[in-house]
């Protein structure tokens, strides 16, 4: 092993105060530096720090601890030692080298009376294997390897205990996955690996798409700063979180949502950070952020309901009947939207299979497709079927009787894609490629029905009225809830267990639309109609 000055050290620690022979008053090496033995070196402490440059080769690694050498690893352990018998009691000293600088040495078994001094230092029981390491304590090295060796902050002058054989080592720059830290927490506790799998897995889809990219964010800063993910403090969470709300300037609210994804993986470990869901100290740090980070929330919609509807009422939408399948999709898209004031991913899941659609006189109903979860569904509980009302006959607007309609839109929709269906059992379907429609895709559909409508007024921005399609779900509420419709109601259609998020999240004002709006005539909002 080479130092930064260019020669050899051979180190090894003694077991207990066991006196070590030596012939001709001194032990024999081989290619190394002699260390004398001027002290005892108790409890296989190293006196002297020693720094190695990166090896190629990659043992386990650890953060915050001692590497420690494993019997299954035997071909991966760097060894130096004497390539003929004598130096360091015939034994050969087994070192295993991590790239921060860290080294753990194996101890120098002798018996209760050294070897013979004819014996040139080498043990009757010497095999010639390497010796496992026993429990040592060395100097931990910080800093890169190309830090000069005297520099002061190169060393850090605590001994650091190391871990004990069952635990696995890990290196910084190989950080794992949210799964993957669920995984290896779980396995430790005895559970098989078809167990570990449901596990592991018990998250919807959307949530672990959600939590494992602020997984990310929280593993890639524990590798700037040489954090072990898997085994944080709290104080090294808490540093985290300061830096998302200082740094990142981060909401509360999602500072709290990096919370609840690193406490989906250490909640399941033993260790310190396994409580950050509930720390009392955390919680309290969050509520600092939040007495002194202002909250502001839209109390207005971005853009303007009347203005859109009216869109819909003229080309290209209509006649319906011989508008492009892109513009019958958009349409339908967003009267489906703000009829029933559902997700997308409701809306992406409606089904027009067998038993899964029906017609009434005055509305549809549909049943969302086998296996789908909304949001704030329980496993245990069935969706609900969405039921989409009809505008009234002699309605007293006949405009928006005609075109405003959504199950006019559903029925003229179910009768152009009749052909181009196939095998496909899902409402929308895509209207140029071959794969079937996203989520995404009925997002963009519902934010085309806005921009077109502001396409003639270049003046504005697009982000003066924004576009996001989730806005509609508050607007259609907010608009059925200022015209009367029981709160109840709204919830049922907007599938809310609690009227707090209504009042929170999705309430606007639309004083200022109301004129407007009610010059329309009859809409369906939010599973009602409204403007009668």
């Amino acid at each position: 092993m080479s130092s930064d000055e260019g020669d050899s050290v051979v180190v090894s620690s003694t077991r207990g105060d066991s006196p070590v022979a030596s012939h001709s008053g001194q032990a024999e090496y081989v290619g190394g530096r002699f260390v004398p033995q001027r002290q005892a070196c108790p409890d296989g402490v190293v006196t002297r720090a020693v720094r190695v440059p990166e090896h190629p080769l990659q043992v386990g690694g650890s953060v915050g601890g001692l590497v420690r050498d494993k019997a299954e690893q035997q071909a991966s352990a760097v060894r130096l030692a004497s390539p003929g018998s004598g130096g360091l009691g015939g034994r050969r000293a087994v070192l295993v080298v991590e790239p921060s600088g860290r080294i753990c040495l194996s101890s120098v078994h002798h018996g209760s009376e050294g070897p013979g001094k004819g014996q040139a230092g080498r043990s009757s029981s010497d095999t010639g294997g390497p010796l496992l390491a026993d429990q040592a304590v060395v100097l931990a090295t910080v800093g890169t390897a190309d830090r000069a060796p005297d520099s002061p902050a190169s060393l850090l002058p605590s001994a650091v205990p190391a871990r004990g054989p069952d635990v696995p080592l890990r290196r910084v720059d190989a950080q794992p996955s949210r799964v993957e830290a669920i995984r290896h927490s779980v396995g430790a506790e005895g559970f098989s690996a078809h167990a570990v799998e449901f596990i592991s897995q018990s998250n919807r889809p959307s949530t672990s798409q959600c939590y494992d990219a602020k997984w990310r964010a929280w593993t890639d800063w524990c590798g700037q700063r040489e954090v072990d993910p898997l085994d944080p403090s709290l104080g090294q969470v808490g540093d985290f979180f300061i830096h998302l709300f200082e740094v990142k300037k981060l909401s509360v609210s999602a500072i709290r949502g990096y919370r609840s994804a690193m406490a989906s993986a250490l909640r399941f470990s033993n260790k310190a950070a396994g409580s950050l869901g509930s720390d009392p100290k955390l919680s309290a740090m969050i509520r600092y952020f939040a007495r002194n980070r202002f909250i502001s929330r839209s109390v207005t919609p971005r853009w303007n309901l009347t203005s859109v509807l009216w869109s819909l009422c003229s080309a290209p939408y209509e006649p319906l009947g011989q508008a492009s399948l892109l513009n019958l999709s958009i349409k339908t898209a967003f009267l489906l939207a703000f009829a029933t004031a559902k997700r997308r991913g409701e809306l992406h899941a409606l089904s027009c299979a067998d038993g899964h659609m029906s017609f009434a006189s005055d509305s549809v109903t549909f049943i969302l497709e086998p296996g789908f979860l909304a949001k704030s569904q329980t496993l245990f509980k069935t969706p609900d079927p969405i039921i989409v009302p009809a505008l009234p006959r002699g309605a007293r607007s006949p405009i928006t009787d005609r075109y405003l309609c959504p199950v006019r839109a559903i029925k003229i929709y179910l009768k152009r894609t009749k052909k181009l269906r196939k095998n496909r059992l899902r409402f929308f379907i895509p209207t140029l490629s071959t794969r079937d429609v996203s989520k995404a895709t009925i997002s963009r559909w519902i934010c085309r029905a806005i921009t077109t409508a502001y396409a003639g007024l270049s003046s504005i921005p697009r982000s003066r009225f924004g576009t996001r399609a989730h806005e509609v779900r508050a607007v259609a509420t907010s608009w059925a809830f200022r015209s009367g419709v029981p709160l109840s109601r709204i919830m049922q259609a907007a599938s809310w267990r609690h009227h707090n998020t209504f009042s929170r999240f999705y309430l606007r004002s639309l004083t200022t639309q109301a004129a407007d709006l009610l010059q329309l005539g009859p809409l369906v909002a939010a599973g009602a109609v409204v403007n009668e």
